[in-house]
């Protein structure tokens, strides 16, 4: 939702889909660095709809990013975003209902394939989503400089 502002500024306003992201705590002293699910709820949130045993490393199709989720396009022209808009309103229907079992179960244990929420989730993902991303290929290679590099097309 736009609000418009002084001097014909725009400003968003974020839907936040996600409670808390902060874990906790840890080191001491000075080193007390802050522990946040984010990462873990972006790859729960892309695994999921991206079909099983398709790598898109490092290229995370939907992220979780204050306190919502994202959708990263490959193709940034204004027709590929335009694009991609019901792709972020249907992921974020499915996952919205169930957000708090999700968080639930990041809180307590990193992501991984066999959480029973991710499982059950998985399981009733629609058949369209196969066919968003079966094009997405991503591939790594050595640049001028033998530095690694990925290239993500679609």
């Amino acid at each position: 939702m736009r609000v418009p502002e002084a001097a014909g500024a725009l400003a968003c306003t974020i839907h936040q889909t996600i409670s808390q992201t902060w874990i906790g705590e840890s080191g001491r002293g000075y080193l007390i660095q802050g522990i946040w699910m984010d990462h873990e709820l972006t790859k729960f949130f892309s695994k999921l709809f991206v079909p099983q045993g398709l790598r898109f490393y490092p290229h995370y199709p939907f992220v979780c990013r204050y306190r919502t989720i994202c959708h990263s396009v490959i193709d940034l022209s204004p027709q590929g975003r335009r694009g991609h808009i019901p792709n972020l309103h249907r992921a974020i229907d499915f996952l919205e209902p169930e957000m708090r079992r999700i968080e639930a179960a990041l809180r307590t244990t990193d992501f991984s394939e066999g959480l029973p929420v991710f499982q059950e989730m998985k399981a009733r993902v629609p058949p369209y989503w196969a066919k968003v991303f079966e094009r997405l290929r991503v591939s790594v290679y050595l640049n001028e400089r033998d530095m690694k590099e990925f290239l993500v097309e679609a």
